[in-house]
């Protein structure tokens, strides 16, 4: 059976419906047996490599931050 692209597109939308709740217990049991601690080792490595090539900036971006909230409070 030949389908048009709006056919398929809401047979993926149903799929996607049907599976978003497995697979947002999926998450939430990942996120659970999650370790931080484990994780924050496993990505050490990685942080340091990218170090050498991208040092932190001398500033934290912090008030770039607040001028951005600033700007979406005011919209």
């Amino acid at each position: 059976m030949i389908q048009t692209a709006d056919q398929l597109l809401k047979e993926r939308v149903r799929q996607w419906r049907e599976a978003a709740d497995t697979l947002r217990s999926v998450r939430d049991e990942d996120t659970r047996a999650t370790s931080t601690a484990k994780a924050l080792r496993f990505f050490r490595g990685s942080v340091l490599a990218a170090l050498a090539s991208h040092p932190p900036r001398p500033w934290s971006g912090l008030v770039e931050q607040q001028r951005c909230f600033g700007k979406l409070r005011r919209t």
